[in-house]
């Protein structure tokens, strides 16, 4: 083999080499291209979710400034009516026919009402001594109540009888 054989294809090598470097290059390029496409679409999203949660934030502490200005309205609306009804019925001797609404600072959360009761059970009971709904055996029928039937020989040749004519 001659020198420019050799020259010539080592040149040839280094050709397709370069192509086949180029192609893996352009792949693993554009894999990566995707990569940052894809960070991106998703911090683009995650910047929206936050952006979106701000808004319900916002809503609704906006609707609950609403709704405690409705409440301050309605009880300076009943307050007035109490008092348009305490100065302009003369004979409310038994007391105001509507009562005003203490303002808001004045109510304590706190207050339990004095007959405050834990729930009844309102089982249909004809004396003290019936099972109650909330008891495991309440309209369980035991074996005293309901005597224990037993199929006589006739009953029980039927029910072994079968019939395979069909």
């Amino acid at each position: 083999m001659d020198i420019s054989a050799v020259f010539i294809a080592a040149v040839i090598g280094f050709g397709i080499g370069a192509v086949f470097g180029g192609l893996v290059f352009g792949r693993f390029s554009s894999d990566q291209n995707k990569t940052r496409e894809l960070e991106k679409h998703l911090h683009d999203k995650q910047d929206e979710i936050k952006h979106y949660q701000q808004e319900v934030r916002q809503h609704f502490v906006e609707t609950a400034g609403l709704l405690r200005g409705l409440a301050e309205n309605y009880r300076d609306v009943h307050n007035h009516l109490a008092m348009g009804a305490e100065k302009l019925s003369p004979d409310s001797s038994s007391g105001p026919l509507i009562k005003k609404l203490p303002e808001v600072d004045a109510i304590e959360v706190n207050e339990l009402p004095d007959n405050l009761q834990a729930p009844l059970d309102y089982a249909p009971k004809t004396s003290p001594f019936d099972k109650s709904v909330l008891d495991e055996s309440y309209d369980l029928k035991t074996n005293s109540e309901e005597p224990d039937r037993t199929p006589n020989a006739s009953e029980t040749a039927s029910m072994s009888t079968v019939d395979i004519s069909r």
